[in-house]
């Protein structure tokens, strides 16, 4: 979403904010990963072991992401972008149950969950496909 934002506003604005904000989402999700696991008594910071880079997934995934902006974007152009995060939380919440979505359509989130292992959580040699599979369905919603 982050870079769907900049994408539609890049004339009014520099990457400065979502570099920004890009850091403060992976930031975000290492530490509350890193929480969980201490929170359910595991070693915080060991690597995730479930595999998730079947292409069945990616293409769940793309389907949430194109979604998600197509939220986010439709609000903005019916000009109601004040709804956005009802939405946005409604969507994804939605999304978990239509799509084979666990919610990484946030490249950061997938970030965060391949370092400890939550139960959703991928080992670093699967994670690369979905930060591209989140873009590819973004890149679908605006195209």
């Amino acid at each position: 979403m982050t870079l769907s934002e900049w994408w539609s506003r890049r004339p009014e604005r520099g990457g400065r904010e979502a570099l920004a904000y890009i850091g403060a989402q992976l930031a975000g999700a290492v530490a509350g990963a890193l929480l969980a696991e201490a929170m359910f008594g595991r070693t915080p910071g060991a690597w995730a072991t479930e595999p998730r880079a079947a292409l069945h997934l990616l293409l769940g995934e793309a389907v949430a992401t194109a979604g998600l902006v197509l939220v986010v974007q439709g609000l903005r152009h019916i000009g109601r972008p004040a709804l956005a995060p009802v939405a946005v939380a409604g969507y994804i919440g939605a999304a978990i149950w239509f799509t084979s979505s666990g919610s990484f359509a946030n490249p950061a989130a997938t970030v965060g969950r391949s370092s400890p292992t939550p139960s959703p959580g991928s080992p670093p040699p699967r994670c690369p496909p979905s930060p591209p599979r989140s873009s590819s369905g973004c890149w679908a919603a605006w195209f």
